[in-house]
C-alpha cells in the first residue's frame, strides 16, 4: 500500500485506490487540473489484501466522503470483482472500462477516449 505523497490530508474528500500503470495517468491528470481534494493510493498487492495497511493509511484522512476503486481494465477483468468482494473496510465505488470480451480495444484513439472517460469520472464526480 503506497500512500499519496502529494495530497493535503486535511483537504481530501475522495480517495482513489488503484494498481499498476493507471496510477501515472491519474497523477498526471491531477497535476494538470489541480484536483487537491483527491488522494490516489496504490494497492500493489491484491492478494492477500493488506487490510490493516489500508486501514492505517485511510485513517489519516479525516474528511473523506467517497472511496473508489479505479482500474483501466474492463469491469469484467482486472481486480475489480475481487476488490468488491473482499474490500469491506469502507463502502467502495468503482470506475472502469465497460465489460468487454477483449482486454483492450486495439485502436489507440478508442483506448485514449476510454481512458479520458475514466479520468473524467474519477476527477469529475
Amino acid at each position: 500500500v503506497i500512500d499519496d505523497q502529494v495530497a493535503d490530508k486535511n483537504k481530501v474528500e475522495k480517495i482513489l485506490f488503484c494498481a499498476g500503470k493507471v496510477y501515472y495517468d491519474l497523477t498526471a491528470h491531477r497535476k494538470e487540473n489541480g484536483n487537491e481534494n483527491i488522494a490516489i493510493i496504490r494497492i500493489e498487492q491484491i492478494y492477500p489484501l493488506p487490510k490493516r495497511q489500508i486501514e492505517s493509511v485511510i485513517q489519516t484522512y479525516k474528511n473523506v466522503k467517497k472511496y473508489t476503486w479505479l482500474q483501466e481494465e474492463p469491469a469484467n477483468a482486472g481486480a475489480l470483482a475481487y476488490m468488491l468482494q473482499h474490500f469491506k473496510i469502507v463502502p467502495l465505488e468503482f470506475i472502469s472500462r465497460p465489460a468487454s470480451a477483449t482486454p483492450a480495444t486495439g485502436f489507440y484513439k478508442q483506448h485514449k477516449k476510454e481512458l479520458d472517460k475514466i479520468l473524467e469520472q474519477a476527477f469529475g464526480g
